[in-house]
C-alpha cells in the first residue's frame, strides 16, 4: 500500500513503552511522499479520541469519518508492511498545515 502525507491510517502500535500511545488507533502521515517512497516507512502522528486541551494537539474537524486529536508529540516511523495499517481518509490541508507546523517546531 503506498501511503502518502496527510493520510489517516489505522495502525496497530504494539511494542509500546511508558506514555506511548498503544494499541489500534488511528494515525496521520506527516513524512512526505519522497520520504515514504525512498524510506519504504512512514512517519505518523497518533490520533486519540480521548485527548485534553494541550497546545501539541489539533483537534479534528467535524465532518470526519476519524474524531479526536492528532498527538503531534506522539511521532514514530512505522514500516507500514510489518504493521496492521488500513487506509481510512484524507484529513484537509489546513489540520494538516497545523500539524506540521507544530511537529517541525518540535526539531
Amino acid at each position: 500500500m503506498q501511503l502518502h502525507q496527510g493520510d489517516i491510517i489505522t495502525v496497530n502500535f504494539k511494542d509500546t513503552e511508558g506514555h506511548e500511545q498503544r494499541g489500534q488507533r488511528p494515525a496521520l502521515v506527516v513524512s512526505d511522499d519522497h520520504y515514504n517512497r525512498f524510506t519504504r516507512t512512514v512517519k505518523v502522528v497518533a490520533i486519540t479520541s480521548h485527548g485534553t486541551d494541550f497546545p501539541l494537539h489539533v483537534v479534528l474537524p467535524a465532518g470526519l469519518q476519524t474524531f479526536g486529536q492528532v498527538l503531534t508529540e506522539q511521532e514514530r516511523s512505522i514500516d507500514p508492511q510489518a504493521r496492521e495499517v488500513e487506509f481510512i481518509e484524507r484529513c484537509p490541508q489546513e489540520v494538516l498545515d497545523k500539524v506540521l507546523d507544530l511537529v517541525t517546531a518540535s526539531y
